[in-house]
């Protein structure tokens, strides 16, 4: 008989190869237990045969996210915005949506001023006047987290696109509010010196405006493309390393802490120009690579490739020591580097291409030629 470590060992293969946005132990392990309960009785080998068809389903099953956006402003008559699989809608846009799609007749969308749930027959949901509705590929346990990614996603993909810099657009160095919780606009604390004290500043408002220019823009025949295949996520491409330097530029703009800001700006940095060689040398290929990309003036690629490699120094200090060194000089020079090689890639790089064919001629550019080299 199966013991505990081995059926623990078995939901760990199946999660493991299921991958991160559709593995997850303790529902695999529940979903073994319920398919077992139902066809008891029955022979092992049929019952084993229902257990793996039910697992590798999970791979097919998409998820409707429906949540507030304390982020995006619609403005002058934009009732919805699309980016790839992540949609930003008004609340009568969203109802009208949904209420194509076959969801729970027992749930009543209601439009409100914030977010809420009624527990009455119907069940009501008070809708944010702007909300994200997001299809999710996922996991039912994974799909929050992997909504809010797509989202973080989204965001810097709206960043990119945005041409005209409203008064709150979110400059270097300020914190962005997160996307669906709602904002903190009064820092709670109080700090007493000899001359007197400092009472709860306010948060600098900080969001994106999207006017009927910017939603042509970003749904354009030559935009939308690109956004669709960067949250796509096909493996092994372009598309793919880009989304996943969005994701963590959001993630850097989000967090107030300088050092967490450091490293989620040099993972999307990492994110674009390095590879999955863990025995390549990293500061010396990440300085190179980004030195290419910035430039085909050879002095200047000397400049940026050192100025990397001091920035990292910081970003290594904190990972292996804890220490805490970077300024907030550091970090906000280490934002501009990054989101301004995401704007290099993404304008100028076929994010169809696959990742190690970009790398290889970076790799090449770095002994003097030019990049692009058409």
């Amino acid at each position: 008989m199966m013991n505990y470590s081995d059926r623990s060992k078995s939901f760990r293969i199946f999660s493991k190869h299921l991958g991160p946005k559709h593995g997850h132990d303790k529902a695999i392990r529940d979903r073994a237990l319920s398919i077992a309960q139902q066809h008891l009785g029955e022979n092992p080998d049929k019952v084993a045969d229902h257990l793996a068809k039910s697992l590798f389903s999970i791979a097919d099953e998409n998820y409707d996210y429906l949540a507030p956006n304390n982020l995006i402003v619609l403005s002058n008559g934009v009732s919805e915005l699309k980016i790839g699989s992540v949609s930003i809608y008004d609340c009568d846009k969203v109802i009208s949506e949904l209420s194509a799609r076959p969801i729970d007749p027992r749930v009543k969308l209601v439009c409100a001023t914030g977010f809420s749930v009624e527990f009455s027959d119907p069940l009501i949901v008070s809708l944010h006047p702007v909300c994200w509705l997001v299809r999710v590929n996922a996991l039912k346990e994974n799909v929050d987290e992997e909504a809010k990614w797509l989202i973080d996603v989204a965001t810097s993909a709206i960043r990119l696109a945005v041409e005209d810099g409203e008064p709150f657009f979110p400059s270097f160095g300020t914190l962005e509010w997160h996307p669906i919780n709602p904002p903190r606009n009064i820092k709670p604390r109080v700090i007493f010196h000899e001359k007197g004290l400092t009472l709860g500043d306010h948060y600098t408002k900080a969001f994106y405006t999207i006017n009927e220019k910017e939603k042509a823009r970003i749904e354009s025949a030559e935009l939308a493309p690109k956004f669709g295949a960067i949250l796509d996520q096909q493996s092994g491409t372009m598309a793919e390393r880009l989304g996943q330097c969005l994701g963590w530029l959001t993630r850097g703009r989000q967090a107030d802490d300088r050092s967490e800001r450091l490293m989620f700006f040099f993972t999307a940095i990492e994110a674009l120009v390095t590879g999955n060689d863990s025995s390549a040398p990293v500061v010396q290929n990440m300085a190179r690579n980004v030195a290419v990309l910035w430039t085909n003036d050879m002095e200047m690629r000397a400049q940026v490739a050192k100025s990397i490699k001091r920035l990292y120094g910081f970003r290594s200090q904190t990972i292996h020591t804890g220490n805490r060194s970077s300024s907030w000089g550091n970090v906000n020079e280490c934002q501009i580097i990054a989101e301004t090689l995401a704007r290099i890639v993404f304008e100028s790089v076929d994010l169809a291409d696959p990742h190690e064919k970009f790398l290889s001629e970076l790799s090449i550019a770095s002994f003097g030629l030019a990049w692009p080299s058409t």
